[in-house]
């Protein structure tokens, strides 16, 4: 099975789509949670926004590009999406060699709560 790399990263781009969208549809709602739960709420609403989704078929692809399948990145769940992005549109996949080890990812925009939490 020979994976088309571009319809996987736009699927994979549909699915942030959906996660960004749900953060926004439900921002009164994240308004509402204490600064030490807004990171964990926005994750929760990602994660439903995935699971709402039938994926199977991405995450086999994912799997045969020897990448993260998403079957456990409950805890940052986008910044896997990202992760796997990013590797994608790097030439790493047509060009092993040029791979590293992988970086745990926090997206940025979530930085201002850790500040605040100091």
């Amino acid at each position: 099975m020979e994976t088309d790399l571009n319809s996987v990263i736009a699927k994979l781009e549909d699915i942030d789509q959906k996660m960004a969208s749900a953060e926004l549809h439900y921002q009164n709602f994240l308004d509402e949670i204490h600064p030490s739960n807004k990171l964990n709420a926005c994750n929760f609403l990602h994660y439903l926004a995935l699971r709402s989704l039938d994926i199977r078929e991405l995450q086999n692809q994912l799997h045969a590009l020897g990448l993260s399948s998403m079957a456990s990145a409950e805890s940052h769940i986008r910044g896997q999406v990202h992760a796997i992005l990013r590797c994608l549109r790097s030439d790493k996949i047509t060009n092993p060699s040029k791979a590293q080890a992988p970086k745990q990812v926090f997206h940025a925009k979530y930085t201002w709560i850790l500040q605040d939490l100091k």
